[in-house]
């Protein structure tokens, strides 16, 4: 597939760097994969250049029994390599979600390239104690068919999913925030 580029509202780089400054809360990124070879060192990169302190900061890559070498790709970052073998991303997320010790959760996909202030933009939305998930917008990398035109021209709105009588409000999973509370509580 066509890799995406994760991004957020942009920011001032005053705030960026104030925010540096200051007591940040641990954030686990969650990434589940299958056979995601030719992705996965493009978006593992990108999250080691993150900005944001690593001692803040755990990755967890959840392989869902690729037959590709997506597995040995994963053992060769600092990052928590987790196994599922039950098939699909859903039960891959909640393996990492079981085990993420973050005050915070990020989920991104394999063929996802994250912005350097991508975990920033999405922390400081948590201005007010009952917000318990943001999202950010899907950059498409290239436009080559008719799911990348879509995505390209929904998801690149931050306010793509407000909902409405016929659809309820939802956020993308390549790229979003939660308190790990909202997992505690919820199951």
């Amino acid at each position: 597939s066509d890799a995406q580029m994760v991004t957020s509202s942009p920011q001032s780089s005053d705030f960026c760097q104030s925010a540096m400054n200051t007591d940040l809360p641990l954030i686990s990124v969650v990434v589940p994969l299958y056979n995601e070879e030719q992705e996965l060192t493009n978006l593992l990169d990108s999250l080691m250049a993150l900005n944001w302190p690593p001692d803040r900061l755990e990755i967890l890559g959840v392989d869902n029994n690729s037959t590709d070498q997506s597995l040995s790709i994963l053992q060769t970052y600092p990052i928590t390599v987790l196994q599922e073998p039950i098939p699909g991303p859903y039960a891959a997320r909640n393996t990492a979600i079981r085990q993420a010790k973050g005050e915070f959760i990020a989920l991104t996909d394999a063929d996802c390239i994250v912005s350097p202030n991508w975990l920033l933009e999405l922390w400081q939305a948590f201005d007010q104690p009952q917000v318990g998930a943001v999202g950010g917008s899907l950059v498409p990398r290239t436009i080559t068919n008719y799911v990348n035109y879509f995505e390209g021209c929904v998801f690149k709105s931050p306010n793509h999913s407000r909902g409405t009588a016929r659809i309820q409000p939802y956020l993308v999973t390549a790229n979003v925030m939660y308190r790990k509370a909202v997992f505690d509580e919820l199951g």
